[in-house]
């Protein structure tokens, strides 16, 4: 079951990473800088991001129980 945690960690740090530098680039000019269709596609992958980091935290959470312990 560690194991898996520790994977877990990883993948949520790592998406954690991205999902920042992706913020940051929203914000940027560059972002202003590209087609309408990009654009809106890069707000919504932020956003699935965001979502499937909430997910991983959760599931993290739920691992770390006392009861997933055992």
């Amino acid at each position: 079951m560690i194991d898996v945690i520790q994977r877990l960690h990883r993948e949520r740090d790592a998406l954690e990473a991205k999902t920042e530098k992706l913020c940051k680039f929203i914000a940027s000019r560059r972002h202003e800088e590209l087609p309408d269709f990009q654009r809106e596609m890069l707000v919504a992958q932020y956003h699935a991001m965001q979502t499937y980091l909430g997910i991983l935290k959760l599931r993290i959470a739920d691992l770390m129980t006392p009861e997933r312990a055992e």
